[in-house]
């Protein structure tokens, strides 16, 4: 009995064992099922999500290129503009002198060096006033910056602008309070583009000033028969760069009276803001297009001290990929057409030569002696940005010219 029992009892632990095998290897079967399901549901996400960024539309490309500088420089923003942001130009930032791209701390460690910063842009791109924005808030923060200047702002707005520097500007003054405050008109330069710039300068402590005469101040200048000789700068190299700029800007469009008009006006603008900058003590810096901070014929011409200065061009990209072709000292006319010298005369320049007045207008200042002073690269430094519109700003002149 005991051995029946036995043999019994063996016989029942090895069908245990058995079985407790089989459930064994089913717990396996199993383990094995739902891991290979579990990674089958892994590898459905990570196709659909690769999908879904493939077909997602893409997001604006940072200002500054993560490749370029560490995250912690970039400015925290993406571009507003959405032409041609493909291109290798795009948010980076030429540095001339070196003959090479730096970083926006880099950048900014070369403008705390110098007493006065001219800051140009496209008055129209919504990127140049977000990197202008960012650009005045860095500059304060490091405590550099004592006070700024504004194209924008002319002289009639003065009192105001020195009452409102005299109190805090609270983050409860609206746009629009701050907008009837100033006068600021209706036409002309747009509220929507700089009333959030001055706001925050305000609010940095800066010292707001203007830096332009009023539109009525030069109107009244054009009853004057001697404004144009009164007014216009002396020097063959700077009036040939302000009438090749100024023709090509107005498309072609413009009397040669008229260019010659434009010329005295844009120099007494930019003896102007120089006046006011020479002035000024302690850091400032000059909002203003980029036409009016070169080096070649702009407001440095009229520096006190040209070599405390420095001046950054925030320029949008063209079809060219050569940082060094978007600081040449003059881009050749779409067609070319005589200088006649007729048009230098009874004016107080210097003598021109006859090979410069015989040429072509698309020769001028490239057959200029270097020794008449067009040596200056325009700008310092220049930041690449995209472009805002394709806007034809000929078209839209085509009815001046037939008045």
């Amino acid at each position: 009995m005991r051995k029946m029992n036995n043999k019994r009892f063996l016989q029942g632990h090895h069908w245990a064992l058995q079985k407790r095998k089989v459930r064994l290897i089913g717990l396996d079967s199993f383990r094995q099922r739902v891991r290979s399901a579990f990674l089958s549901l892994i590898a459905a996400l990570l196709v659909m999500y690769l999908t879904a960024c493939a077909l997602a539309p893409k997001e604006s490309s940072p200002v500054v290129p993560s490749s370029e500088v560490p995250s912690s420089e970039m400015p925290s923003f993406a571009w507003q503009s959405t032409l041609q942001t493909d291109r290798p130009l795009v948010g980076k930032i030429w540095w001339q002198k070196e003959g090479r791209f730096v970083s926006p701390s880099e950048l900014l460690a070369e403008l705390v060096q110098h007493e006065v910063v001219l800051l140009g842009e496209k008055h129209d791109n919504p990127d140049h006033h977000s990197i202008e924005a960012w650009l005045i808030q860095r500059l304060a923060e490091s405590g550099e910056l004592k006070s700024i200047y504004f194209e924008m702002l002319d002289m009639k707005q003065q009192a105001v602008l020195t009452e409102l520097n005299a109190r805090p500007v609270t983050p409860e003054l609206s746009l629009v309070e701050l907008k009837a405050q100033l006068k600021w008109p209706d036409k002309g330069w747009s509220w929507e583009d700089y009333g959030a710039l001055i706001k925050q300068s305000f609010a940095l402590e800066l010292n707001v000033k203007p830096a332009n005469v009023s539109r009525e101040v030069v109107a009244g200048f054009y009853k004057d028969p001697q404004w144009v000789e009164n007014l216009a700068p002396k020097g063959e190299a700077i009036t040939l760069g302000l009438y090749h700029q100024i023709d090509v800007s107005h498309c072609l469009m413009l009397t040669e009276a008229q260019v010659y008009r434009m010329i005295a006006a844009q120099a007494f603008r930019d003896k102007n803001m120089a006046d006011q900058l020479n002035s000024g003590h302690h850091s400032r810096l000059l909002v203003a297009g980029n036409f009016h901070i070169r080096r070649d014929f702009g407001v440095p011409n009229y520096a006190a001290n040209s070599s405390e200065w420095v001046n950054i061009a925030l320029m949008e990209v063209a079809d060219s990929d050569d940082p060094g072709d978007y600081n040449l000292r003059s881009h050749k006319l779409r067609s070319p057409k005589p200088l006649a010298p007729k048009l230098l005369e009874n004016q107080p320049f210097e003598s021109v030569s006859p090979e410069v007045l015989g040429a072509g207008r698309d020769q001028v200042i490239h057959g200029l002696d270097p020794e008449a002073g067009l040596v200056l690269k325009p700008f310092d430094f220049i930041w690449f940005t995209p472009r805002w519109t394709d806007r034809d700003y000929c078209k839209d002149m085509q009815p001046i010219k037939s008045k």
